[in-house]
């Protein structure tokens, strides 16, 4: 817990600004143009206007799927990060889809710090 609050930061968004580079790969390799679609999203399944394909093909078949997850409470204290799933349902693209999930991430980090 004092390793995310210290190194990454204390909130949700915090965590996904600490792995923006992480995040917007995963939305580019769905399609999607993270830069332009990551304010506009909320919890729960985002389509539509709310989510900015790459190419113009990309409208109306890009989806984001955002989930907020708490840890567990260690010692009074947890902290909430972000779940997120990219789909591209093109089928010129193979309807490519990835999870990023960004308490893998910290761990990875987390290792790398030790």
């Amino acid at each position: 817990m004092e390793f995310v609050k210290k190194e990454i930061g204390i909130s949700a968004n915090d965590i996904n600004e600490y792995f923006y580079s992480e995040i917007d790969k995963a939305a580019a390799d769905c399609n999607i143009d993270w830069s332009n679609t990551k304010n506009k999203i909320k919890e729960g399944r985002n389509s539509g206007i709310q989510v900015v394909g790459i190419e113009k093909a990309d409208k109306g078949r890009v989806y984001i799927w955002l989930e907020y997850k708490k840890t567990k409470v260690i010692n009074g204290s947890s902290f909430e990060y972000a779940e997120i799933t990219f789909k591209n349902y093109r089928n010129g693209l193979g309807k490519p889809g990835i999870q990023f999930n960004a308490l893998s991430f910290i761990f990875k980090e987390y290792e790398k710090f030790k």
